[in-house]
């Protein structure tokens, strides 16, 4: 798909939309449509990675930006889908035409639906940008009082500012605060510091010294280039949440003590401040996470992770993350929910906390237009007794050595066998699905046996690509790459 990288700006009108509009191929990046809107006098809703493809998990997975507060999720922009069915159909998806594949592909997560060839999405107008960084320490503060400032920023800042189209992202260690950056389209710098000044004097009157930049982009293409960048994904895990107003603005002592934890056990906490709601924006009736349309926080929870060390060693990082972090932050929002591509991969809670109450809905059209599961990712489907139906995994056991061989996918497979049960676990990276790939395991292994069809029921914990029962969970977790 990496290489469907047409662009094509048109003007778009039905019952529902009239204006521009910008087909997309699979493989077009953020940075790419970004630069031809830009030519066009438009703007596009894109992740705040430059690198980030469009069509793909971004906007089928709901997609934020800092358009959001503006214009709504990437998912509301949607127009029309382009897809090649499971049976091989030729189809397109809009709010008139194949309703519910649309609706599903519109939030409901990537990889399930069928193959998307390109995306139609709004364009919309460009406009002149302002922008914003605040930075300080906690240098000469004590710990309570560092973190009450941050709740006073939250509660300050954001009502207001994501109001009027503003979203801010920030970053919160034990030692420090950044605000960067502050997003105001169709704003200027005066505008934008209004919304910061109340927090900056509450800064002053605690003698904290802080920096700060507000600066005018004449359009937000530019804006973007200038305050953001390629950001290193893989050098980290992520946990995350969705942040209810009402939980930021009545239980802040709660957030804040909860961003104490998550620093304290080595977590980087990045908040984004929006305002995603149907209220503010024209939204579609999709597929998006209905935890986003009362968020006024996006919760991104990053722990540092290497390849360059043993797996072992960073086992206890994952470990963390899902036994620690990740129920701290359920704790604080009860029955909430997390965005699908930035949360916990192993949570074993994924379907209500990724999905919500969208669910069963999306199952039942994912059973529809792939009834056989041969589109088999971590996500809608795996309730499905055949969605490993394409996992085909030949053992052979000769002494210690444990051979695999695979159809045609690129996985990390965890495995073992005792009496022709699942005992021991042994961990086989298969980089290029044509080969086969050898691992030694520990104890005497016996005789042949061919599995197939592996059964999602029994699955509880998700470990990137291969499921098993909680009882045999692995010691040995497989490399991250993204959702």
């Amino acid at each position: 798909m990496h290489h469907l990288k047409d662009i094509e700006f048109s003007d778009w009108t039905d019952k529902h939309y009239n204006g521009k509009a910008v087909k997309m191929g699979a493989g077009v990046q953020g940075f790419e449509v970004n630069k031809a809107a830009f030519d066009q006098g438009l703007q596009v809703v894109t992740g705040s990675c430059p690198t980030v493809g469009v069509a793909g998990g971004y906007s089928q997975g709901g997609g934020h930006s800092a358009l959001t507060s503006l214009h709504g999720m990437a998912a509301d922009q949607v127009l029309e889908w382009e897809v090649i069915t499971a049976g091989g159909e030729h189809v397109f998806a809009t709010r008139d035409q194949n309703t519910d594949l649309y609706w599903a592909l519109s939030g409901g997560g990537g990889g399930t639906y069928g193959i998307v060839l390109s995306m139609t999405s709004k364009a919309h107008q460009d406009t002149s940008t302002a922008g914003a960084n605040l930075t300080f320490a906690s240098t000469g503060l004590s710990q309570d009082e560092y973190y009450s400032l941050i709740d006073e920023f939250q509660r300050t800042v954001l009502p207001a500012s994501t109001k009027a189209g503003v979203t801010t992202t920030f970053y919160v260690t034990n030692q420090t605060f950044a605000m960067r950056p502050m997003t105001g389209p169709g704003l200027n710098s005066t505008q934008l510091r209004s919304f910061v000044d109340p927090f900056m004097k509450k800064l002053d009157a605690k003698g904290v010294r802080y920096a700060s930049f507000f600066g005018d982009f004449d359009s937000y293409t530019e804006f973007y280039a200038a305050m953001y960048q390629a950001l290193a994904v893989n050098a980290y895990v992520y946990t995350g949440r969705l942040l209810p107003r009402d939980v930021v603005m009545n239980n802040g002592q709660g957030v804040v003590d909860t961003f104490r934890f998550l620093n304290q056990h080595g977590a980087i906490v990045v908040g984004i401040g929006l305002n995603a709601s149907s209220a503010a924006n024209d939204t579609p009736d999709n597929s998006v996470n209905p935890g986003w349309r009362d968020t006024m926080v996006s919760l991104l929870i990053v722990t540092p992770w290497s390849y360059k060390v043993p797996l072992d060693a960073m086992q206890d990082t994952l470990e963390t993350i899902t036994d620690e972090l990740t129920p701290r932050l359920t704790a604080l929002t009860p029955g909430g929910t997390t965005y699908l591509s930035e949360g916990d991969y192993r949570d074993p809670d994924w379907k209500e906390h990724f999905y919500g109450a969208n669910y069963d809905k999306l199952a039942a059209i994912k059973d529809k237009y792939d009834p056989e599961h041969m589109f088999y990712a971590p996500t809608v489907g795996l309730h499905h007794t055949s969605a490993a139906s394409h996992l085909h995994l030949t053992l052979t056991f000769s002494c210690r050595l444990l051979e695999l061989t695979t159809g045609n996918l690129n996985w990390m497979v965890v495995f073992a066998r005792r009496d022709r049960r699942l005992d021991k676990i042994a961990l086989c990276n298969i980089p290029d699905p044509s080969e086969t790939v050898s691992h030694l395991i520990k104890g005497p292994v016996e005789q042949s046996v061919t599995l197939s069809h592996v059964p999602p029921a029994q699955i509880s914990r998700r470990i990137k690509g291969v499921f098993l029962p909680k009882a045999l969970q692995p010691r040995h977790t497989p490399r991250l790459s993204s959702m």
